[in-house]
């Protein structure tokens, strides 16, 4: 896409950009968008293309999107062979790192990585469930009774939902 100036413009944020990220020719930018913002049809452009401000947005939510597929994927495999009324973050974690430590600090449902600090996903935390959700539909936050989400991954989730909002905005008008 090219504004009047002939300059590149942003399929996502619809900036112009001097230094325009290719999708035609980028099989990971594809990738990332397929994934990540299903929703876009990048078809409607021959040409589409990224700023680096979300190209770079796409990354880091690639990243965090896959990080919590795999920590889903390494749930249900323990589900698998358990009983699901039982399940145990630190249990999962000795399996999958065969480390008998006994953790202080909680472990973050989506990341799986043990966090002093942290948020509680309960039922009465209705926007944090829908943000992830919506972002990441395919995680099951159900599968444990009390889940907790570090504060890095509560963050990663809010930008990717507000970075969403934005091009579905755009994508209206």
């Amino acid at each position: 896409m090219e504004n009047y100036n002939g300059e590149k413009v942003c399929r996502l944020c619809l900036n112009s950009t001097c230094s325009p990220i290719e999708l035609t020719s980028h099989e990971a930018g594809l990738q990332m968008c397929g994934l990540c913002l299903p929703e876009i049809d990048l078809s409607i452009c021959y040409d589409s293309a990224l700023c680096s401000k979300c190209f770079h947005y796409l990354e880091n939510v690639y990243i965090f999107k896959i990080r919590c597929l795999q920590t889903e994927e390494k749930l249900r495999l323990y589900l698998e062979n358990c009983d699901p009324q039982k399940i145990n973050l630190q249990h999962i974690m000795e399996c999958v790192t065969n480390v008998e430590d006994e953790l202080d600090s909680e472990i973050c449902r989506s990341c799986l990585t043990t966090s002093s600090e942290f948020t509680s996903v309960g039922e009465n935390d209705p926007i944090l469930r829908n943000m992830f959700a919506t972002c990441i539909p395919e995680m099951d936050l159900s599968l444990l009774s009390s889940p907790v989400i570090c504060n890095s991954c509560v963050n990663r989730v809010k930008d990717f939902t507000l970075s969403n909002q934005n091009v579905y905005k755009l994508k209206e008008n």
